[in-house]
């Protein structure tokens, strides 16, 4: 008996001790459980133009896509893909990342030059 009333007390004191604000913080438990359990990863579509001379090769998600100079081509990718430079030209390596695709891009254009 003694026992769980020393338990309780140390709890009691404890949980007073506790700083007010953190006690005070809310969790988004619904946006939490939707990106933990969902399985359609968000897909963003959005244009890519070459502006520049030559014609350029990119790697869009898991595709190879070539651009024509002046060439726009309209994707959709799911958030977190990235869109890299298979060919090196005079002031890019091939490698070099353009974007990682976000929400921000949107029904954006995103312009490559060389």
């Amino acid at each position: 008996m003694k026992a769980r009333a020393l338990f309780a007390i140390t709890i009691t004191v404890t949980c007073s001790l506790v700083n007010p604000a953190a006690q005070a913080v809310v969790l988004p438990i619904a946006a939490l459980t939707q990106s933990a359990f969902s399985t359609k990863p968000k897909i963003i579509k959005f244009a890519i133009r070459n502006d520049s001379k030559a014609s350029v090769e990119l790697k869009v998600g898991e595709q190879l896509v070539t651009l024509r100079s002046g060439q726009t081509i309209n994707v959709s990718v799911p958030v977190g893909a990235q869109v890299i430079r298979t060919q090196a030209v005079e002031n890019h390596p091939a490698g070099e990342l353009v974007v990682t695709v976000g929400d921000f891009l949107g029904d954006a254009t995103v312009v490559v030059n060389t």
